[in-house]
């Protein structure tokens, strides 16, 4: 599904993106390494265990841009009953 996703940008932006901000779900093992082939960085919690050094600056930073993102899905939930959606895809039942 991200791949079909950057696939979706590149269509509509004319280029890839230089990075994704993503879940922890999204940063599989496949995904990261399709990201790496494109030359795209993936960015997010890192799967695995947590390091035990302190964050760096980069890292602090990425953080930042991603609880924006999170505080946008928040919103988009409540304004438009999205967290109320309660349906199954086929496949998953």
């Amino acid at each position: 599904k991200l791949e079909e996703q950057i696939q979706l940008y590149r269509s509509r932006f004319g280029f890839l993106p230089h990075k994704v901000l993503a879940d922890r779900i999204y940063l599989n093992k496949n995904n990261c390494q399709y990201m790496e082939s494109k030359g795209i960085v993936p960015t997010g919690k890192r799967l695995g265990r947590p390091p035990k050094q302190e964050k760096t600056e980069a890292e602090l930073k990425e953080m930042h841009q991603r609880n924006e993102v999170e505080g946008t899905f928040g919103t988009v939930k409540m304004r438009y009953g999205a967290a109320r959606i309660r349906t199954r895809l086929p496949e998953t039942t």
